[in-house]
């Protein structure tokens, strides 16, 4: 297999996990092949995350190769509350 795409640098926003782009790879001769990943350690540093996510595609003959996106999670949300009145005095 071989990278087609991929973002080696993602920065979300925090509720955003499901939208990380995944890479796009290709085989000559498996056109499907198939792709798995592991989350490396995640360091924390004030209201950032960020951890390594290796991805790992493999085709049908056992051949695989690798892509390593390093991906930082901020949260810049200010909370809500939720049940109480706008504006209460």
């Amino acid at each position: 297999p071989y990278l087609i795409e991929g973002e080696e640098y993602v920065e979300i926003e925090c509720g955003e996990e499901d939208q990380i782009p995944a890479p796009s790879f290709a085989d000559v001769c498996d056109d499907n092949p198939s792709l798995s990943f592991i989350d490396g350690e995640e360091t924390v540093e004030g209201c950032l995350r960020s951890f390594d996510r290796i991805y790992t595609f493999t085709d049908d003959c056992g051949n695989t190769a690798e892509f390593v996106q390093h991906i930082v999670i901020g949260d810049e949300q200010a909370p809500v509350i939720n049940g109480v009145e706008e504006n209460i005095y």
